[in-house]
């Protein structure tokens, strides 16, 4: 039988092969450098219900917003994720759990997000000690590795539990049922140590600066304030900012004050310009600029003729004594707003007053622009800073 010829390739037909060949193996190249060096975005954890209606943590990449990953897998119907918070400088949060049907049954954990690990702090009660429950009180250091907090029956003592060995310490002769605040990088706790007073509204609390790694108090910070009062100090430790009372025509308003740490002198007050039909009847004082004495604080006013609320959202400098708005709004109540790591950018817990609906949003500290994200739910705190 004779030979069958061989077919020849089309040498036009093989050099365009060639060449979709090799510009899909240089797409492919160049989509994987682009991933490798695309960076990853910052992330925020939050609270929110799952599809069977239990509060869960949250996770959202702000590069990808519409896709949350849900970080924990509560069952019981009836527990409840309070008190969320997260390290400035690490991937760690913290959080308590209780359920409404038997609040003795509660616990504290501790969620590395970097390692996708959740751990078991305490849970509550106590075998050794019935009596010690936290206050809703505790505070988490920067790097996200000691946890400050105070009991319940136990009104003199502050604690810190150690992250990594569990280990706690008890810090003898404070004023428990009160913040404790980390300061400088997390070598010192600033706490009350007196409370000056007949226990009635009107006391008075003397804060001190506590060393970390000496265990010992080292000298009064002369911050004093009402019971009433939680004072906010600045990462630094050199200034705090409390509400106060004054008194304007027939209102009772509640500004914003700022103070030396080391000799309460007043720095800034906030000066009220009102008539008779407006007053400021809340002003909250939620953060420190991380590297400014810079304080963050939302004003709530409301109009008597007019039955109207509306929050301005401001920044009160303590050096040059100026204040910027940066938003106002008569439909919202603001709950929670943190900086990011470098202070451009605040996260805005809010609740819409004409639908009730709880949202979280972005708002640029240099534009004032506001950016809405399209997730909803509660105490939204930055990861790792929001790095």
């Amino acid at each position: 039988m004779p030979e069958k010829t061989k077919r020849k390739a089309n040498p036009r037909r093989r050099t365009l092969m060639r060449l979709i060949i090799g510009i899909g193996l240089m797409i492919a190249l160049i989509g994987g450098a682009i991933q490798i060096l695309r960076p990853k975005g910052a992330e925020i954890v939050y609270i929110a219900l799952d599809q069977n209606g239990i509060e869960q943590v949250w996770l959202v990449n702000l590069n990808n917003p519409d896709n949350p990953r849900q970080l924990t897998e509560f069952d019981h119907p009836m527990l409840n994720v309070w008190q969320l918070q997260s390290a400035s400088n690490a991937p760690i949060i913290v959080f308590y759990t209780y359920r409404e049907d038997n609040a003795d049954v509660s616990a504290l954990w501790q969620y590395d997000i970097k390692r996708d690990r959740i751990t078991l702090i305490q849970q509550y009660p106590l075998e050794d000690d019935y009596s010690k429950r936290p206050h809703y009180n505790w505070s988490l250091n920067s790097s996200g590795t000691q946890l400050a907090l105070t009991y319940e029956n136990h009104d003199q003592s502050h604690f810190l539990i150690n992250l990594h060995t569990q280990e706690e310490f008890e810090i003898t002769n404070s004023i428990g049922n009160r913040n404790s605040i980390w300061v400088t990088n997390d070598e010192r706790l600033i706490l009350p140590i007196e409370r000056i007073g007949d226990y009635g509204m009107f006391d008075e609390l003397v804060y001190a600066s506590y060393d970390v790694e000496l265990e010992q108090i080292i000298g009064a910070q002369f911050i004093r304030t009402s019971v009433w009062n939680y004072p906010m100090v600045s990462s630094d430790g050199n200034y705090y900012a409390i509400p106060e009372d004054t008194n304007v025509g027939r209102h009772l308003l509640y500004g914003v004050g700022i103070y030396e740490t080391d000799t309460n002198e007043l720095v800034l007050r906030e000066e009220q310009n009102l008539d008779d039909t407006s007053f400021l009847g809340q002003t909250q004082i939620f953060d420190w600029h991380p590297s400014e004495p810079t304080v963050l604080v939302a004003e709530t006013w409301e109009d008597i003729e007019m039955g109207s609320v509306s929050v301005d959202l401001k920044l009160y400098n303590a050096l040059s004594h100026t204040e910027i708005y940066l938003l106002t709004d008569n439909q919202r109540q603001i709950y929670d707003v943190t900086f990011n790591h470098d202070g451009t950018q605040i996260l805005i817990s809010s609740r819409n007053q004409m639908t009730n609906e709880l949202f979280i949003s972005l708002v640029n500290t240099e534009t004032g622009e506001e950016t809405p994200l399209p997730i909803f739910g509660t105490q939204p705190h930055w990861v790792n800073g929001g790095r």
